[in-house]
């Protein structure tokens, strides 16, 4: 079984895919792997208080 790592933040398009909701983003995602034939090895989510494609040195994670 092939393994992969996500990488995912909360801001841009993620948001509006169900950023707004990690668990239910993760679970989602989860199966959609799982029916793909991979297995997620391991996961880094961030939050930030804006979208991660305008961050500035004082936007918060």
């Amino acid at each position: 079984m092939k393994k992969i790592f996500v990488m995912a933040s909360s801001g841009g398009n993620l948001y509006h895919l169900g950023g707004s909701s990690p668990d239910q983003l993760m679970k989602e995602l989860n199966t959609q792997v799982k029916e793909a034939g991979f297995v997620i090895e391991g996961a880094q989510f961030i939050a930030t208080d804006a979208s991660m494609d305008a961050l500035k040195k004082n936007t918060k994670a």
